[in-house]
């Protein structure tokens, strides 16, 4: 029994060369797309895993797809705002995709669009998540009592996880 250590550029290069080989109905596939985004993510290929994702997305919609893209901080939320904007016009009711919107927004410390789209998407159709980050936000803006109604509405979502994501800092209250 020989070990074999392979570094991560080695793993990379092995993961898109099979990837590349890989059938296009793989590379359209939400659990094959996400997997392998997922795998790209920790071994700190953001930019990559992001691409992937897109190109997916692009292809063929998958809600869970949109999901995954607003979880996970790629590094570069003016790019990916950028792009999940001009999904956002075929699908302006996509509940999904406005919750990863305004968890790109936060990454890119835009506070009032984040809340934009935190509250259309409530608007369209409440989810847990939504309701969850926009508490959250509103928490972290003083805004205590409407902060309290949605982590209310968030609990009742049970299942639902929120994302890490930046906050403004609370505003300095007099003493």
């Amino acid at each position: 029994n020989r070990r074999v250590d392979f570094s991560d550029v080695e793993i990379v290069a092995q993961l898109e060369t099979a990837w590349k080989k890989g059938a296009a109905s793989y590379k359209q596939d939400e659990r094959i797309v996400k997997h392998y985004a997922e795998i790209l993510f920790k071994l700190d290929q953001k930019e990559q895993a992001a691409k992937v994702i897109e190109v997916a997305l692009n292809k063929s919609w998958s809600d869970g797809l949109v999901k995954c893209y607003g979880d996970l901080d790629f590094g570069s939320p003016d790019r990916q705002l950028l792009i999940a904007e001009r999904w956002i016009k075929s699908r302006p009711r996509n509940t999904s995709l406005l919750v990863a919107l305004g968890r790109i927004a936060m990454r890119g410390e835009l506070w009032g669009k984040a809340r934009e789209y935190f509250n259309t998407s409530i608007e369209i159709a409440p989810t847990a998540d939504a309701h969850g980050e926009l508490a959250r936000l509103l928490k972290a803006f003083g805004e205590e009592e409407l902060a309290d109604v949605h982590q209310e509405k968030f609990l009742q979502g049970i299942g639902a996880e929120l994302a890490t994501l930046p906050l403004p800092q609370a505003p300095n209250k007099p003493e």
